[in-house]
């Protein structure tokens, strides 16, 4: 597949001055309940076959600083807003993406030194359409040690406005090398669409994350399960997150929270795993995947900490695992994951809006090592 490169990029740091913030922002408002509503009201009525125009940009983060052994979630890091300058205001279609690890030490190019790289919206609320994923900041693509690359089934794709602001947010990892001192850099590719209105569009996907928490205090039992304790009343008006691990933490506004249930019991989605040789955590994942109607998985990416073995989705209703996805690693090194499992498929998995839904978590600790931190993400990406 041959992409042009001739994009011209933006890019509007996170730390600049409000002038520039502002000189980056999109001030569009949002009218239509859905992208489908959207692209009724904005297409020419007869569509016909056309061969859309393939392109690639890319986007290369500030210097990053490895000194030591860096552990999940605290090495150096990186945030900046990207903005592509398409010249208009037609729709792209993203279809992909991927993450290199650069540094002028060739011992640090792959990914054993990427601890995450996300791809989220800006400002998901001035596009014109409402964006259907809940949590995560509203997030494209997330990338870490043993994936690297996200690419959807042909036909399938996520719209996005041109000239839609992102925001990117990299940090490195080091587990294995405490005698290493290097500087990197991240390079995102992301890989999209240009189709005329007068085109048949691909089939519309969104994300949506779906993650293991652990129980952290309050009653004990399931989230919400029925207790004797008095119901507590729950704010209508807050942003959730999880504390511990807000900056790339999924998190959540109004409505559903997911670290906090209406008997007072406390949940994270990030935790120190047990020093037995084995943790087993089983989630129900109904309210966080959030259907409003019956479709179709075509996209899976996994999202994980070293020690991870597998990650499971279970359909409780008919008691059959629609997706177990794998973790891989160097010579049984548990601090190295080569890769994880992606699933990208035409034919996709069925979910069903009135099924149940439960995620299970599987972690190897057989040297019984204490401070090993976990977190267990699917994200989905589903037909619109």
């Amino acid at each position: 597949m041959q992409f042009s490169y001739n994009t011209t990029v933006f890019l509007c740091l996170a730390a600049s001055s409000l002038s520039l913030i502002q000189g980056c922002k999109n001030n569009i408002e949002p009218s239509y309940d859905s992208f489908a509503d959207w692209k009724q009201a904005n297409s020419d009525t007869t569509q016909q076959h056309c061969d859309p125009i393939k392109e690639r940009v890319s986007f290369t983060t500030n210097t990053l600083v490895i000194d030591g052994i860096a552990k999940s979630m605290s090495g150096d890091i990186d945030f900046m807003d990207a903005q592509i300058d398409w010249g208009n205001r037609d729709v792209i279609w993203l279809t992909g993406a991927k993450v290199s690890v650069l540094s002028k030490n060739p011992a640090v190019t792959s990914d054993e030194f990427l601890c995450h790289s996300l791809v989220n919206f800006h400002r998901e609320n001035q596009l014109p359409w409402k964006i259907l994923t809940n949590g995560t900041d509203k997030r494209l693509f997330t990338f870490s040690q043993g994936i690297s690359a996200v690419n959807f089934p042909d036909g399938f794709a996520i719209p996005l406005l041109a000239n839609t602001k992102l925001s990117l947010g990299n940090q490195v990892l080091n587990l294995r090398r405490p005698e290493l001192k290097s500087e990197v850099e991240f390079q995102i590719d992301i890989d999209f669409l240009k189709i005329g209105k007068q085109c048949k569009a691909p089939t519309v996907l969104y994300q949506q994350p779906i993650f293991v928490t652990k129980h952290t205090g309050g009653p004990s039992g399931a989230y919400n399960a029925a207790d004797s304790m008095l119901e507590l009343s729950t704010a209508s008006s807050v942003h959730f997150y999880d504390t511990n691990f807000a900056h790339c933490g999924i998190s959540y506004d109004q409505g559903y929270n997911p670290y906090g249930d209406n008997f007072g019991r406390k949940f994270t989605g990030h935790w120190t795993i047990a020093k037995d040789s084995l943790e087993v955590i089983a989630t129900n994942v109904t309210s966080m995947l959030d259907l409003r109607k019956n479709t179709k998985i075509h996209a899976i990416s996994m999202h994980v900490h070293p020690h991870a073995y597998a990650l499971e989705l279970v359909d409780k209703t008919t008691n059959t695992t629609l997706y177990k996805g794998m973790a891989h690693y160097d010579a049984q090194d548990l601090k190295r994951i080569t890769s994880l499992d992606f699933y990208s498929s035409k034919e996709g998995i069925s979910v069903f809006k009135d099924h149940e839904y439960q995620l299970i978590s599987t972690y190897l600790n057989p040297e019984k090592e204490e401070g090993i931190t976990a977190m267990a993400t699917l994200f989905l990406y589903l037909a619109e």
